[in-house]
């Protein structure tokens, strides 16, 4: 029988040169599905979405995809095997048009699926079709994070990460950027995201796990989360 997760994460330990910043995480995604690691600065969420990637050293545990471990793969044969990772800050090429950044973010496809993909993401997002002229760096800051998920999507990813997809975004973009991510997951794309913002990301996710000192301490739907003490004070504001 198909293994109901996505992807699962068994006692991982992982970090930069010879110091683990996670240690023995382990966790499970279901297939379209989106979840939220939340936790304070230095819990260790960059760098579990990085181990996802293969971006740091591997101390222990697994990382298994469609049941298939993932360990000794680096980045480009994670990509290859579909995992897509949109980085924290803008990580676009600002003097290029919308057009040109989209033609570079499918520079892992063979030329002949090249045009097929641009168009699967500008019919996904219609404002990359409008702006297909304009240079990235005019763009918003929500309109270049969905240009930079729609070079990652290219490759069509089955799991895309993001980190900090709403981070210096104006509280209408914020709505703008979370609608984005919903409908990815209806697209049948799974998401697992860091974000700060807790209450926008808890409103679009099925999951969201609590990072703190490099470990997990919670894990559940978001109204479980919510309703935790702990985490009410922490992150909500109450």
């Amino acid at each position: 029988m198909a293994d109901a997760a996505l992807l699962r994460v068994d006692g991982l330990s992982a970090g930069y040169a010879e110091t683990p910043i996670i240690v023995d995480v382990s966790f499970g995604l279901a297939r379209g599905s989106i979840t939220t690691v939340i936790g304070g600065n230095g819990a260790g969420k960059s760098t579990l979405l990085r181990a996802i990637y293969g971006l740091n050293r591997q101390f222990g545990g697994d990382i298994r995809l469609d049941g298939r471990s993932l360990r000794g793969h680096d980045p480009a044969m994670r990509l290859a095997a579909g995992i897509g990772l949109v980085p924290q800050g803008r990580c676009n090429f600002p003097r290029l048009s919308v057009r040109e950044n989209l033609e570079l973010g499918a520079h892992s496809l063979p030329l002949r699926r090249v045009p097929a993909a641009i168009d699967r993401v500008v019919a996904l997002f219609p404002m990359l079709g409008r702006k297909s002229r304009t240079m990235a760096g005019n763009l918003s800051g929500g309109e270049q994070q969905i240009l930079e998920t729609a070079m990652v999507l290219e490759a069509e990813p089955k799991l895309l990460l993001l980190d900090e997809p709403s981070l210096g975004l104006s509280p209408l973009m914020l709505g703008e950027v979370f609608a984005t991510i919903r409908t990815m997951r209806d697209a049948g794309v799974t998401v697992m995201m860091v974000e700060q913002n807790v209450r926008g990301a808890m409103a679009v996710s099925d999951t969201v796990i609590v990072m703190e000192l490099g470990t997990k301490t919670l894990e559940g739907p978001p109204a479980e989360i919510g309703n935790d003490p702990r985490i009410k004070a922490a992150y909500l504001g109450a």
